[in-house]
């Protein structure tokens, strides 16, 4: 009796330790990226693109859906638009604060400078949705 106790005990034991180590094996968890490093790999506008558009150039009163072509020449707040004002080829003046371009985001520090390598590696590949 004493022996089949035992043996139920190390069944139990080989059976959670089995559960531990393949739950233990699953996908790993990606490390967070070096903020550091720049990543300016493989952008798109649905990966990176649209939340930086639309955090900081379609917001109000500036490149939104409401954009008025007396106050803004174009909105940016669809890839459509985005594009639009891609192939207008302004924007990296822009954001670059160039002579000759006004300087975006108007009335905010200028963007960082991985903000825009990321935009300029955007805008090189094409811009890609």
């Amino acid at each position: 009796m004493q022996l089949l106790k035992l043996k139920n005990l190390s069944y139990l034991l080989i059976l959670c330790a089995t559960i531990i180590v393949t739950a233990s094996c699953g996908d790993k968890e990606e490390e967070p990226e070096d903020p550091s490093v720049c990543n300016t790999d493989n952008l798109t506008y649905d990966n990176w693109a649209q939340d930086f558009i639309n955090g900081n150039c379609a917001t109000s009163g500036c490149h939104d859906a409401n954009a008025n072509m007396n106050a803004v020449p174009y909105s940016m707040h669809t890839y459509e638009t985005a594009k639009n004002a891609v192939d207008d080829g302004r924007i990296i003046g822009a954001i670059n604060r160039d002579p000759g371009f006004n300087p975006m985001p108007k009335g905010e520090a200028m963007l960082s400078d991985c903000d825009i390598s990321k935009m300029e590696a955007w805008i090189s590949d094409g811009a890609p949705e």
